[in-house]
């Protein structure tokens, strides 16, 4: 069977047996700092994972909480496991559905992997309006596939191949590590940090992810934290996926001018997650 038709049979059966959708603007729990035990393995709060399988015929988990994380405590680490009733490899897989309210540009995550083979890290993300059972409901989707070691966390920014003009209600977001055919063991990939990036300019002034930018922008090297009464840490990377300034929880303002002129990318705790967007700075 080839790996799109078994991440999309996976990823539809694991659904059915109860993987919420959850009711947020933001990837819930996209840095994979919460994990809930079922039976022997863990699985990340809001995501699904084929530890299930793995429980009753596989012999190791394709989905490991890891402690090589790029920001916080953990990061999702995915590898294939053997599954012994089959006879055959399961590639590592996680997959979830939010609801959405908004046309967000793209994602963005850190990644760092050691594909093996013909194996490839894979990360889908399809946007629809209605039934998720229906290509005549996709609103729009991108795909990211890689079969590059790389050694270091590296962030990855993919935008969303558009459709239509609708706004989508639906992100169902499918995350992979494998092959075509028998994926191999040593295969894995760890991945941190997905969220939604900035948002179109014709998204609606109340989305909630919104109360909570940096502006304005471009700005000359002052700029105001929005809705910083509710926000944590805010964090600056330059285009390399470099930190280059952090700003604690709480504060209203921030001073740019000792960075170089050019784009960077921010990013905000929120309470509804990890918000986060480009910033222009013209000095």
């Amino acid at each position: 069977m080839k790996l799109k038709s078994t991440i999309q049979t996976a990823a539809l059966f694991f659904m059915s047996l109860g993987a919420a959708q959850q009711s947020q603007a933001q990837i819930v729990n996209g840095g994979f700092e919460n994990w809930t035990k079922l039976n022997r393995l863990e699985t990340p709060n809001a995501w699904t994972s084929l530890n299930l399988l793995a429980e009753f015929g596989g012999d190791s988990a394709n989905c490991v909480k890891s402690k090589d994380a790029h920001w916080g405590k953990y990061a999702a680490q995915l590898n294939p496991s053997y599954f012994v009733i089959a006879g055959d490899t399961l590639p590592g897989l996680l997959t979830a559905k939010f609801t959405l309210n908004n046309r967000p540009a793209g994602v963005r995550f850190y990644y760092k992997g050691m594909p093996v083979g013909t194996d490839s890290a894979i990360v889908v993300v399809e946007l629809y309006k209605g039934n998720t059972d229906s290509t005549d409901n996709l609103i729009a989707d991108l795909n990211w596939v890689s079969g590059s070691k790389v050694s270091a966390y590296t962030l990855i920014q993919e935008d969303f191949q558009y459709y239509d003009s609708r706004t989508p209600d639906t992100a169902v977001v499918t995350i992979v590590m494998g092959g075509d055919a028998t994926s191999f063991l040593k295969s894995k990939m760890l991945i941190d940090d997905i969220g939604f990036s900035a948002y179109p300019a014709d998204v609606a002034a109340d989305v909630p992810a919104l109360k909570h930018h940096l502006y304005p922008n471009p700005s000359n090297g002052k700029v105001f934290i929005s809705g910083y009464q509710q926000s944590g840490r805010t964090e600056l990377f330059d285009l390399n996926g470099r930190k280059v300034l952090s700003i604690p929880a709480g504060a209203s303002t921030a001073d740019l001018s000792a960075l170089e002129n050019g784009i960077y990318l921010y990013r905000i705790e929120t309470p509804a997650g990890l918000v986060s967007g480009k910033i222009t700075l013209v000095k």
